[in-house]
Order: structure tokens, then C-alpha cells, then sequence
């Protein structure tokens, strides 16, 4: 969800109050609204949620249902609204009444409409996201023609929908005509959305196997989280991303250094399960196949300082014998964020990973 044109909007609707006729209502839709406004301020969307309800609830009985201030609160319910069906049918009234108001082609339809286009984002319904992306675009294109950062930030999101469904050549083309709006955009405003599309750009290229070509942008990425939140998740996801890149190109030493980052800045409590961030899947074993076994074998390591696997041994076998080389050799391959201590990264024994095998 990108709001571009209902911030000002949204902070003036408490005083525009004073024009309603009964004064209960007037009293009960203020102390609503500032209710919400606190819940948002405090970063509470659960209690933001219930008082948006009710100030849209009063806001209609104050303004009426095809005032303006009454389609903003709307909106504001909407984008608060968890499950996702609710959520659509809200935001869809909500843009039926700003389209009401405004008219079809008007600039105040650009945020409903990318409220629900973006709750719209999900595998089944894809295909209208991507069509209310289009309309946004157009608008943007007719009313915000030289605003990069607006008609950037459209494309990442229309590129994201054509990614999910397999349109490769309509997501790339989409991502990097996002990128060239927001690199002339204003980087302050833009880094987070330039981020994100490099990002993207990056995954795609992975897709594709184009492991060197991904690391360009994924680099790219990561150099503008590490400056905006270097303990983020989207951080920690693009070494990630790294780290697999460069095990494809059989770099070790390069996703290493990503190995250790996760480890320094997400680091594991004491508690926690120690997961690779790089795996690869055993191949199965011919003559089990040909048996028709199925089984498993857990296998015990250290892993080092660096996230490498040392001193693999099988301690449990189930199934076939060739199940133990079978893993031996996939374990190998992966690699782990290092545990620190005392901000120094340390050797880990005992660490133990299952490999199941099943023919289904």
C-alpha cells in the first residue's frame, strides 16, 4: 500500500466536524477519530482498526454518505482490515465512492484504487490487481506526469504481479522502467523503493540462473538496506539471496561474508533452531529407487566459524544404507550463519539435520 495524495487530507477531517447538526454525534466521531490517530501514532493496528470503524461509522452520520471527509474515513477502515475478502469489499466501496465524488478519471482515485489493487495481490486474484495497477498508471501518467517517485513506485508493484504470474519479460521490463523513474526521483524518498526493485531485478535473474547478473542488483539492494535498517529482514534476505548466488557460481569465499553478516547482526539465542541458509536436496539413490525404500538419515556436524560444515556424521540411518552417503554429500554443500559470542564468530558442534526420503 502506497498513499500518495491523502495524507493532508486525512489530518483535516476533525475539523471539519463542526458543520454537523447533532452534537453527540459530532462529540462521539471527534473522540473516534483521535482515538485512531493515537493508535496510529502509537503503532497499534489492532486498536487503530476498531476506532477507524467507528469514526467511519459517525463520520457518515456527521457528513453524510457522499461527502468526501466520509469517503476518506472508509478508506482509512479499509486499509486497517485484516482479512483479506472483508478488506476488498470495503476498499472496492471505497473507490466507488471517491469515484462518485470525483469522477472516473480523477487524481483522488490513484490511492483507493492501490489500496486495493494491493490487497488485491494474491495468487487468486492477480489478474485484477494487475488490471487496477494499469488504471493507477494511467492515472499517474495523466495527472503526475513528471512525478518519478509515483510512476516508480507503480511499476515495482505492477512488476512484482507479473513476476508472480510467470510474465518474465512484462516483469523486467516493468522493474527496470521502475528503476529508471526512481533513480531520478529524490534519493532520500526513493532509496527504499529503489531497494526493493533491485531486488526484484535480482530474484528475477536468480530465476533464470543468471547468477552473476543477479548479484549486480542484489548487491545493489543490499547496499541501500545496510544504510536504511542493517538488521532488517529484507537486509538479512538479501544476503541470503547472496549467499545462494554465489554457492551456484562456486564462490565459497564470497558467501561467506553474507554467512557471517546474518550470523553478526540475526544472531541466534541459545534456544533456537540452527537452520542453513543454503541447502541443497540429496539425490536420491538409484538402488533405492529401485527397491522402492524409503526411509531417512539424520546427520550430525560442526559448523565453523565461517558457516561451513565440518566432521559430517551419520547418526541415525532408516531405509537403505545408500541414504547415509546420499546425505553426506548434500550436507556438504550448505552453509550456515555462524553462532558469535562476545561478538566473535564461533565453531558449532553437535548441529543435527534430517534428511527424509520418500518416492511420493
Amino acid at each position: 500500500m502506497k498513499r500518495f495524495l491523502y495524507v493532508a487530507m486525512a489530518v483535516s477531517l476533525a475539523s471539519s466536524a463542526v458543520f454537523a447538526d447533532e452534537k453527540s454525534d459530532q462529540k462521539a466521531f471527534r473522540d473516534a477519530y483521535k482515538a485512531y490517530q493515537a493508535a496510529v501514532a502509537a503503532g497499534n493496528p489492532w486498536q487503530a482498526l476498531d476506532h477507524a470503524k467507528v469514526a467511519y461509522e459517525y463520520g457518515e452520520l456527521v457528513f453524510g454518505p457522499d461527502h468526501k471527509n466520509t469517503a476518506a474515513l472508509l478508506l482509512n477502515y479499509g486499509r486497517l482490515i485484516k482479512d483479506k475478502e472483508e478488506a476488498r469489499k470495503i476498499l472496492q466501496k471505497a473507490v466507488d465512492r471517491h469515484e462518485a465524488l470525483h469522477g472516473e478519471d480523477a487524481a483522488e482515485l490513484i490511492d483507493p484504487l492501490m489500496d486495493l489493487a494491493a490487497n488485491s495481490a494474491d495468487l487468486g486474484t492477480l489478474g485484477k490487481a494487475r488490471k487496477i495497477y494499469r488504471r493507477v498508471l494511467k492515472l499517474a501518467e495523466t495527472h503526475f506526469p513528471d512525478s518519478n517517485l509515483m510512476l516508480g513506485i507503480i511499476r515495482v508493484e505492477m512488476g512484482k504481479i507479473a513476476l508472480h504470474e510467470a510474465q518474465s519479460k512484462e516483469a523486467l521490463r516493468l522493474l527496470n522502467k521502475a528503476r529508471d523513474a526512481l533513480e531520478k526521483a529524490d534519493a532520500g524518498r526513493a532509496a527504499p523503493y529503489l531497494a526493493e526493485t533491485e531486488f526484484y531485478i535480482g530474484q528475477y535473474q536468480m530465476a533464470r540462473q543468471r547468477h552473476k547478473k543477479a548479484t549486480k542488483h542484489l548487491l545493489a539492494s543490499l547496499s541501500i538496506y545496510e544504510e536504511l535498517a542493517p538488521n532488517s529482514s529484507n537486509t538479512m534476505t538479501n544476503h541470503a539471496f547472496l549467499i545462494e548466488a554465489y554457492e551456484k557460481m562456486g564462490l565459497r569465499d564470497e558467501a561467506t561474508k553474507h554467512c557471517r553478516a546474518i550470523g553478526a547482526k540475526a544472531p541466534l539465542k541459545p534456544d533456537q533452531d540452527f537452520d542453513p541458509v543454503y541447502q541443497v536436496r540429496p539425490i536420491y539413490p538409484v538402488s533405492a529407487q529401485r527397491s522402492g525404500k524409503e526411509g531417512y538419515a539424520i546427520v550430525e556436524i560442526t559448523v565453523d566459524k565461517d558457516g561451513f560444515v565440518q566432521s559430517p556424521t551419520v547418526i541415525e540411518l532408516n531405509g537403505h544404507d545408500a541414504f547415509a552417503q546420499a546425505s553426506l554429500d548434500a550436507v556438504a554443500k550448505f552453509r550456515y550463519a555462524p553462532r558469535y559470542e562476545n561478538g566473535e564468530a564461533v565453531d558449532t558442534e553437535g548441529v543435527k539435520y534430517k534428511f527424509s526420503y520418500n518416492l511420493r
